[in-house]
C-alpha cells in the first residue's frame, strides 16, 4: 500500500508498506529536507499509482511511482509559474483523465480543464484547449467544469455545465458531448453511474421533479425510464451502484419518506423498499450484499443491509444519539463484510466491522480507551487486512493494519511526536480565534514578521497562511473574529496601508476587502450579526465610518443613514447583538455619539441621551437576555452611569450612577454581572436585573476601597449555564484565585485555593469546553499547566503535568474534541500544543 506519511527529518513524503513494521517505508524524499512535498490525491492504475505532490521547485503538479525511489518521477509540470493541482478522475487500463490548470490559466484559473495521460509528459495532453475567437477577444473553453466522472468500457462519461453528458475516448477530436438532458438552467443531472454497457443518471428539473435516464456512448441516444410508483411522487435520485445485475438507488418522497429502490437490468422491473423517513445514503456492496445508511446529525444514525428483498433489508444497528458531529462514516468493502467508522455514544468514534449480521456487527477496537475516539480515517482493504491511520491513538499518528480482531490491530510506524519540530513562536498575542475545525492565530517564525497562521491541531497543518507584509517586515493582523467558513481580521501592507481581510484559512482563500486604509490600525472588534459583519474602517484620509460585508469585496461597503448620512462608530463602544438587532454608540454628525441600533441592516438613533452635537461616551455595551445594558460617562461628579435599552426612546433608562471606574460587563441569563468601583468598596463584581432596586454589589471579596485592583481582561471570567466564573483576590486569607457567582450574594463563593494560603495560584485564559471550565493556573508544586472544573474544589484537575515545570499555556482555544493552546516547551521556546481532556478526567 503507498501512503502520504510525516517523519521529523523529511516531512510528509511519500511511503509504502507490505503489512510489515520492516516493510513500511518512505520511497522518496520528493522535497528533499524537512519540508513537505505532502503527496495526496492517489489513483492507481496497474501497478502504478498517481498523485500530486510539489517539489519546492515545480509547485504543486502531477507524479507518479511504482513503489521505487527510482521509479517515482515528475509526469508533467502543467504551469510553469504557477500550482498545477491536478485532480484525478477516473482511468481506463492505460489512461488517466484528471482535471489541473493549463496555459492561460488567468483566464480561468478557478476553472481547471480536462487532461488525459499514459504516465509519460509526451503522452500527457490537454482535452480542453483554450479557444481563440477570430476577433482576438478573451479566449474561452469548449466546456466548463466537469462532475459525475464515470468508465464505459475505455470511455469516460462526465457531466458539463449540471446538465449535459459527455465522452472521451483520451482525443480531442473524441471528447464530445452525448447528449444535453435539458435546455433550462436551473435543471441538473444529480449522479451519473455506469452498470454494464449502459449509463443511469439521476436527473431533476427546474420545479424539483425528478427522472431517470438510460443511454450507451451512441451520441444523442438517452431513454427515460419509468420509475417506481410511490404514494406521494419523488422529488430526488441518487446514490446509484450497481448490485448483481441490478441498479441500487435512493428515492426521497415530496413528503419526506424515503425508499430503497432496485431496477432489474434483465427485466426492466423496478422495486421498492420504504426505509422511513431518512435517506439512504453511502451505498456500498460487499458480496452478494448492499450495505447503506440512514440517519445524520443529531437524530443519530443506522448503519442497514439489504440483499434486494423486503425481508432482507433491516437495520444492523444504531449508533449515537443527541450529537451534532459525525457519527457513521466511511464505509469500506471488505472480502466478507466492510469496515467503517461510528460512534456509538460509548466508544467515540472507533474501528468497526459487520458481516451483514446483527451480531457480526461489531467494534474492532477500542484504540481511544473510554469515550475518547482513535478517529480511524483513510481506510484501505489490501488482500485480508485494513491498513488506515490514526493521529489520535497512541502512538499518535501512527500508520495501522487488522485482520478485523482486536489482538491482530497494531500499529506498523511510529512516527516522531507531533511538536517534536513544530515551528518556534517569538512573538505571539494573547488571542486566538477558532473557525469551524480551525484555529487562526498571530504568530513570527523569525523569517516573515508577524502574519497570520492557522493550524488544525497537526504539525503538517500547521502553517502561515500569507504573507501579506512581504520579508521580514509585519502586517500586524488584529481583531481576528470567526466569520463564516473563516476568519476577518485587520493587517496592513505597504500598498494600502490598514485594510480589512477574510481568510478561510488558505493562500487563495486569503483576500482583502478595503483598499486605501488609513495609517494607523483600529482594534475595535468586528460584530457579526446572521451572514454580515460590521466594523469601523479608516479609509486613508478620512474619518472612520460604519462599514459591512458578507465577505466579499463586492460585498463590503459603508452603511448609510436613510437621508444619506454615514455613522461613525465611536471607539470606546463595541457593538452588541441582541437578538437580530445590533447596538452601537456612532455619530452621524449631528447628535454627536449616541446610541444607535441596526435592525436587518437598517440604522436608527435609539435615543439622544446628551441633546446637542457634543454627544455622549458610551461604553461597554452588553446583551443581557433581550436588552442591552451599557455605561455612559457622566460630565458631573457622580461618576459613570449604567443604562438599559429595550430599542425603544422610552425603554432606553437610566439604571445607576456613581461608578469611577466599570472594567468588565458580561450577561448571566437575565442577569447584568458587572465589575466596579463604587467609590465605596474598590472593584467588586455587581449585578443589575435592569431596576435601580435590583442592581447592588454581589460581595466586597477584598473589604473595603483600598483592594488591590486586578488588570481584568476576557480571559479572566467566563460565563457558563448557571454562574459566571472569575477572577479575584481577597487580600487576606486566599491571594488570586479561582472564584463563582450565580448572580446572588450567596452564591458568590471561591471554588478552590489551588495555591494554598496568600499565595497566588493566578487563573487565566478562563474558558468552557465540553461543559468543564478550563483555565491557566500554578498551584506551587507542578507549575502553571491547563486546569479544569465544574465548580468544586474536589472536580479540580491539572491536565498535562509537566513534573514542576512552568509550561504557561496561553490562548486556550477550542480545536474540535480537543484544545490548542501554546506552552513552553523544554529547549525550543514558545510552541503550539494540542490537548483532548481523557474521560477520566472529567468526573
Amino acid at each position: 500500500m503507498v501512503f502520504s506519511a510525516w517523519s521529523e527529518s523529511q516531512g510528509q513524503e511519500l511511503w509504502i508498506s507490505d503489512g510489515t513494521t520492516k516493510g513500511t517505508r518512505m520511497i522518496k524524499d520528493i522535497r528533499p529536507g524537512h519540508e513537505s512535498s505532502s503527496p495526496s490525491r492517489f489513483h492507481t492504475i496497474g501497478n502504478k499509482v498517481y498523485f500530486s505532490a510539489d517539489d519546492g521547485s515545480n509547485g504543486i503538479e502531477l507524479w507518479c511511482s511504482d513503489g521505487t525511489e527510482a521509479g517515482t518521477y515528475l509526469v508533467k509540470d502543467f504551469v510553469s509559474y504557477f500550482d498545477g493541482s491536478p485532480v484525478p478522475l477516473a482511468a481506463s487500463s492505460s489512461k488517466l483523465w484528471l482535471m489541473a490548470l493549463g496555459p492561460g490559466f488567468g483566464w480561468s484559473w478557478d476553472r481547471p480543464s480536462l487532461w488525459v495521460t499514459d504516465g509519460t509528459e509526451e503522452g500527457t495532453s490537454e482535452l480542453n484547449p483554450l479557444i481563440w475567437p477570430q476577433d482576438e477577444t478573451f479566449p474561452y473553453r469548449e466546456f466548463e467544469g466537469v462532475e459525475h466522472p464515470a468508465m464505459l468500457g475505455e470511455t469516460l462519461l462526465f457531466v458539463v455545465n449540471q446538465r449535459n453528458i459527455w465522452k472521451s475516448d483520451g482525443t480531442i477530436a473524441g471528447t464530445v458531448p452525448v447528449v444535453e438532458l435539458s435546455s433550462e438552467s436551473n435543471s441538473r443531472v444529480t449522479s451519473l453511474v455506469v452498470d454494464g454497457d449502459h449509463w443511469f443518471a439521476g436527473f431533476r428539473d427546474g420545479l424539483g421533479n425528478g427522472s431517470l435516464w438510460r443511454g450507451n456512448d451512441q451520441l444523442g441516444i438517452a431513454e427515460a425510464l419509468v420509475p417506481p410508483s410511490i404514494p406521494s411522487g419523488w422529488s430526488s435520485a441518487g446514490e446509484f451502484t450497481p448490485f448483481g445485475g441490478r441498479l441500487a438507488f435512493n428515492l426521497s418522497g415530496v413528503d419526506s419518506q424515503s425508499w430503497l429502490c432496485f431496477r432489474d437490468h434483465a427485466s426492466g422491473e423496478f422495486s421498492q423498499i420504504p426505509v422511513g423517513s431518512d435517506p439512504a445514503y453511502d451505498f456500498m456492496v460487499s458480496g452478494n450484499l448492499l450495505f447503506f445508511t440512514t440517519g445524520k446529525g443529531v437524530a443519530g444514525g443506522k448503519l442497514w443491509r439489504s440483499d434486494g428483498t423486503s425481508s432482507g433489508t433491516y437495520p444492523l444497528k444504531g449508533f449515537r444519539q443527541g450529537y451534532s458531529g459525525p457519527i457513521l462514516h466511511d464505509l469500506t468493502p471488505a472480502a466478507n463484510g466492510i469496515y467503517f467508522r461510528a460512534n456509538d455514544g460509548q466508544h467515540g468514534a472507533e474501528l468497526w466491522f459487520s458481516d451483514g449480521s446483527v451480531a457480526g456487527t461489531r467494534l474492532v477496537a477500542d484504540l481511544g480507551p473510554g469515550a475518547d475516539s482513535s478517529s480511524p480515517s483513510f481506510l484501505e482493504v489490501a488482500g485480508e487486512r485494513l491498513f488506515f491511520s490514526s493521529y489520535f491513538a497512541l502512538p499518535a499518528g501512527s500508520l495501522w493494519q487488522t485482520n478485523g480482531t482486536s489482538e491482530g490491530t497494531r500499529p506498523l510506524m511510529k512516527p516522531q511526536k507531533l511538536n517534536g519540530s513544530s515551528i518556534s513562536l517569538e512573538w505571539y498575542e494573547r488571542t486566538a480565534a477558532g473557525s469551524g475545525k480551525k484555529v487562526f492565530f498571530r504568530a513570527n517564525d523569525g523569517r516573515h514578521g508577524e502574519e497570520l497562521w492557522v493550524t488544525n491541531g497537526t504539525r503538517v497543518g500547521t502553517k502561515m497562511i500569507r504573507d501579506i507584509m512581504s520579508g521580514e517586515e509585519n502586517s500586524d493582523p488584529v481583531t481576528v473574529t470567526p466569520f463564516g467558513k473563516g476568519v476577518l481580521f485587520r493587517a496592513r501592507n505597504k500598498d494600502h496601508g490598514w485594510d480589512v481581510w477574510f481568510s478561510d484559512g488558505s493562500r487563495k482563500g486569503t483576500r482583502p476587502l478595503t483598499s486605501n486604509g488609513g495609517s494607523e490600525g483600529l482594534t475595535d472588534p468586528f460584530a457579526v450579526v446572521g451572514k454580515t459583519a460590521y466594523f469601523e474602517f479608516d479609509e486613508a484620509g478620512e474619518d472612520g465610518l460604519l462599514w459591512q460585508t458578507d465577505g466579499s469585496p463586492e460585498g463590503t461597503f459603508p452603511v448609510t443613514v436613510a437621508d444619506g448620512l454615514m455613522l461613525s462608530p465611536y471607539h470606546r463602544s463595541p457593538m452588541a447583538q441582541v437578538g437580530e438587532t445590533l447596538y452601537l454608540g456612532a455619530d452621524d454628525g449631528i447628535h454627536g455619539a449616541e446610541l444607535w441600533a441596526l435592525i436587518q441592516g437598517t440604522p436608527r438613533l435609539v435615543k439622544d441621551l446628551r441633546p446637542g452635537a457634543s454627544g455622549s461616551s458610551l461604553s461597554l455595551f452588553t446583551a443581557v437576555g433581550r436588552r442591552l445594558a451599557f455605561f455612559v460617562g457622566s460630565r458631573s461628579s457622580r461618576g459613570s452611569e449604567l443604562w438599559t435599552s429595550d430599542g425603544t426612546e422610552a425603554g432606553t433608562v437610566k439604571v445607576a450612577e456613581g461608578f469611577s471606574e466599570v472594567s468588565a460587563s458580561t450577561g448571566l441569563g437575565d442577569i447584568h454581572l458587572f465589575l466596579a468601583d463604587d467609590k465605596q468598596h474598590g472593584n467588586e463584581w455587581w449585578r443589575s436585573d435592569g431596576t435601580p432596586e435590583g442592581t447592588f454589589i454581589l460581595k466586597d471579596i477584598a473589604e473595603g476601597s483600598g483592594q488591590r485592583s486586578l488588570e481584568y481582561t476576557s480571559a479572566m471570567y467566563a460565563v457558563g449555564d448557571d454562574a459566571m466564573y472569575f477572577v479575584a483576590d481577597d487580600g487576606a486569607a486566599y491571594g488570586e484565585e479561582l472564584w463563582k457567582t450565580d448572580g446572588t450574594p450567596e452564591g458568590t463563593t471561591i471554588v478552590a485555593d489551588l495555591k494554598a494560603g496568600f499565595g497566588s495560584s493566578s487563573p487565566a485564559e478562563l474558558l468552557f469546553f465540553n461543559r468543564r471550565l478550563f483555565f491557566a493556573a500554578d498551584d506551587g508544586v507542578n507549575g502553571r499547566n491547563i486546569w479544569s472544573t465544574t465548580g468544586t474544589a474536589e472536580s479540580c484537575f491539572m491536565h498535562a503535568a509537566r513534573n514542576g515545570t512552568d509550561a504557561d499555556p496561553l490562548m486556550i482555544t477550542p480545536l474540535g474534541d480537543r484544545l490548542f493552546f501554546f506552552a513552553r516547551s523544554v529547549g525550543k521556546g514558545i510552541e503550539p500544543h494540542a490537548l483532548r481532556p481523557s474521560p477520566e478526567n472529567a468526573r
